[in-house]
């Protein structure tokens, strides 16, 4: 059988994210993958407050008090947050969190944290494409409008010309028989007369 340490301690190390255990919001103990993560060393970790990840003390707030109401209602705890690195990078992560000794989060909690950045990004230039897009369909459905008031116009300019040509031209047509009327008229007088 395995020792239980050892086999904790091959996890810890393996693990491809950030792992931790925290008590009181301080760190007690995190893997390479969290220091690799955050540019900080260990040494400069544990013992010390987790708010040294924070960009706000907003921030740090918000996220104890959410990730210790769900862990006090279903066990764990998981909330998206944002880490800042040591070199000043901004992170965007997911942390979950459970206490080390069943339901009392007092004694120990132990978390992970994955890094969520590229996704994010990726979102957030989704959200940007479809803001642009947007734009873009508002500025041709604006000028789809406005040609189709144009055209409108121009349908009802062209109806009222041919409206006047087809009076006019029945005007022409009532004088040209009324020409002929009277030129067969004239050639009747002059066929009397001779």
């Amino acid at each position: 059988m395995y020792d239980t340490q050892q086999l904790l301690d091959s996890i810890h190390r393996a693990a491809p994210i950030a792992i931790g255990v925290v008590e009181n919001r301080k760190f007690q103990c995190v893997n390479s993958q969290m220091c690799a993560m955050t540019g900080y060393d260990e040494d400069e970790l544990v013992g010390n407050s987790a708010r040294i990840l924070y960009p706000t003390q907003a921030e740090f707030d918000r996220v104890g008090r959410d990730k210790y109401a769900m862990m006090a209602k279903e066990g764990i705890g998981t909330v998206e947050t944002q880490w800042l690195t040591k070199d000043g990078r901004i992170l965007d992560v997911v942390l979950s969190s459970a206490p080390t000794d069943g339901k009392d989060a007092g004694k120990g909690i132990t978390f992970t944290a994955t890094d969520i950045t590229p996704q994010k990004e990726s979102e957030r230039e989704t959200a940007k494409i479809v803001k642009s897009l947007g734009n873009v369909i508002a500025d041709r459905t604006r000028w789809l409008n406005e040609n189709n008031l144009r055209l409108e116009e121009e349908i009802k300019k062209r109806m009222g010309i041919e409206e006047n040509l087809r009076a006019s031209k029945e005007t022409l047509e009532k004088t040209v028989e009324q020409l002929r009327d009277t030129q067969a008229q004239i050639i009747q007088s002059e066929k009397m007369a001779s």
